[in-house]
Formats: structure tokens, C-alpha cells, sequence
């Protein structure tokens, strides 16, 4: 009898050990391969877009500090990769972000001041929706490929990755951003960065390699109808994609992005 009880209490210890490591925090590692949805601190998902996504870039080590606030938060940066092996080329990647939670002291001390990127208006297309120590933003643009500049920690590790496994990359790249954080929902700072190596799917190379000069210039890009198509092919998946981003980290209704008018046929 002692026998018996001993064993559902290790069957029990062991199915309640895994439920707890299933629920890290931060619970990627490199070379991970993942598809569909995935967790992160604790109770939050996205889910990828379709396809197989390798893990190969994880910092658990970095910190955030804004400008004025002189608060120093833990963050985690991981990437995730779609890369043709047999050529050798990147075909799309994203870079998640979170920190820790931090706490909202009196007079709002503590809150998360709204990214630069959510108040800018030169992108391909926006959404945003902010107010009351909350934004959640929602851009798309296009991108020179370049990592000649002063480098965050996770553009290091990815320029390692590139060069260590010769890997290809387009000088334009087609990329949407998106960012939440809100008192009411753990004061987490949350952003995504998905991008699309538009010549992985058939589209014909850059003519303009600068970013100014770029086709994909919302003024411009009409002279390029497989151009604009493709990206407003991107704007569809994308406003998609953040739709599943406002479900999985729980949002509240008064805090979501209504995209109505980007799905409409």
C-alpha cells in the first residue's frame, strides 16, 4: 500500500514538475524547432506564421533602460529563423522581445513610455491605439538590410549567424513591428519584429538599394505592381498576425487595434 502511494506521489510530482517547466518564463533554446503557437512569461502566446521556425538566437541577459526613467529592466531577446539550407538563404526571421514585468508606483512611476516607432508616420501603413500608461502599435515598412551601423546585442548575435553560416541576405528587407504594454496587463513590454525576404518568394531584386530611394516607397511603389501587391499581400498577413498577437497576450477590448478595413475583400 506504501508502495502504491509512493508511486502516484512521484507520478504526481512528475506531471506537476512538468506543467511548471512547460511554463518558463523564458522558455526558448537554441535549435528549438517550432510551429504553430508558443508560450512565453508564464501565460502570454503568439503564433508563427505558417511553416517550421528554428530558434538559433537567444539573449536572456540584455536590459532596457528609457531615456528620463533611470529603470533598468531585465529583457529577453530571441529569433526565430525560416532559412532555405540547400541555397543558403534567409527567407524570413523574427525577433521577439519581452521583459520582465516591472511594478507601477505612485503617479505612474514605472510604466513604459511609448516606443519612438509608434509615434513616427513615414511607414508603408500604421495602427496604433495608446492612452493611460497602454500602447499597442502596429507598423509596416520596408528596410535596408545592413548591420554596418552601431549594433544592439541581438543585431550582433544575427550578423554572427549570417557570416558563421554564410548565409544570404536581400539588401531590402519587408518588415512589421509590433508592441504592447499595459498597466493592466502585467506591465510587460512586449515587441515583435517579423521580416520577409521578398526575392525568397520570386520577387525580382531592388532597383534602389537605399532606403529613401527604395521602390517600396509608399509614394513610389505603384510603379511596381508586383511590388505593391506583394506588399499588400504582407499588409494582410500582417494585420493577421497582430490580431492573433492582441488574442494571445489577452488584451483588453478598449485596447485592441480594430483592422476592419485592411481584411475587407
Amino acid at each position: 500500500m506504501i508502495k502504491k502511494i509512493s508511486l502516484i506521489f512521484i507520478f504526481y510530482f512528475s506531471l506537476t514538475s512538468l506543467s511548471f517547466s512547460q511554463k518558463k518564463y523564458q522558455p526558448f533554446v537554441v535549435d528549438q524547432v517550432l510551429s504553430g503557437k508558443v508560450s512565453f512569461a508564464y501565460d502570454s502566446n503568439i503564433s508563427l506564421p505558417k511553416g517550421e521556425w528554428v530558434v538559433k538566437i537567444v539573449d536572456n541577459s540584455s536590459t532596457f533602460e528609457e531615456k528620463g526613467s533611470y529603470i533598468n529592466t531585465n529583457t529577453y531577446n530571441i529569433g526565430f529563423f525560416d532559412i532555405d539550407k540547400k541555397n543558403k538563404i534567409l527567407k524570413r526571421y523574427i525577433e521577439l522581445n519581452f521583459s520582465d514585468s516591472r511594478p507601477i508606483e505612485i503617479k505612474g512611476k514605472g510604466h513604459w513610455k511609448m516606443p519612438i516607432n509608434c509615434t513616427r508616420e513615414n511607414f508603408y501603413t500604421y495602427e496604433r491605439m495608446y492612452g493611460g500608461y497602454t500602447f499597442n502599435c502596429w507598423t509596416i515598412n520596408h528596410y535596408r538590410f545592413s548591420l554596418s551601423h552601431k549594433l544592439n546585442t541581438f543585431e550582433k548575435n544575427l550578423k554572427e549567424l549570417i557570416i558563421s553560416e554564410n548565409i544570404k541576405v536581400p539588401q531590402i528587407i519587408i518588415g512589421s513591428e509590433h508592441f504592447y504594454a499595459s498597466h493592466r496587463n502585467g506591465n510587460i513590454r512586449h515587441r515583435i519584429r517579423y521580416f520577409v525576404n521578398p526575392e525568397s518568394e520570386g520577387i525580382d531584386p531592388p532597383v534602389y538599394t537605399n532606403w529613401d530611394t527604395s521602390e517600396y516607397q509608399k509614394i513610389k511603389i505603384s510603379q511596381y505592381p508586383k511590388k505593391k501587391a506583394y506588399m499588400d499581400n504582407f499588409v494582410i498577413s500582417s494585420a493577421n498576425f497582430h490580431i492573433e498577437f492582441q488574442e494571445g497576450l489577452q488584451m483588453y477590448k478598449d485596447e485592441k487595434i480594430d483592422f476592419s478595413k485592411y481584411l475587407k475583400k
